[in-house]
């Protein structure tokens, strides 16, 4: 014996396929046409397409939030080793405080006679 659910279901489905409505439905048969479209697949399904579509969308956005923290950051870390090489190639090539002699033999302006004068002047 099928249940007051399914009649009206199955009555639901009679209406649209034949074209003929009721013209006064009661408050009983709403409530029950609305948990007979609720129970179905369709309301199952599209929430789980729902929920799909968002998770797709959220995962996107999460994704382009931390793709842009690691550009900042690599960034950054360039910048970072960028002045720490200009702090070495400075102190490499700043004449050492000799009296005006350069000690540095790869230095272009150095003189090996006057690091000599210097070096017997002491």
């Amino acid at each position: 014996m099928p249940s007051a659910t399914v009649n009206v279901c199955v009555e639901l489905l009679r209406e649209i396929r034949y074209g003929f409505p009721k013209p006064f439905l009661s408050a009983h048969s709403v409530i029950n046409t609305i948990i007979c479209l609720s129970n179905s697949q369709v309301v199952r399904y599209s929430a789980l397409l729902g929920g799909i579509a968002y998770g797709i969308m959220h995962r996107r956005t999460l994704q382009a939030q931390e793709n842009k923290k690691r550009e900042h950051a690599a960034e950054h870390h360039r910048q970072h080793l960028i002045e720490e090489a200009r702090k070495v190639w400075r102190e490499q090539h700043t004449p050492k405080a000799t009296g005006g002699v350069i000690t540095n033999p790869d230095d272009p302006n150095f003189d090996l006679e006057k690091l000599i004068l210097s070096l017997e002047s002491k």
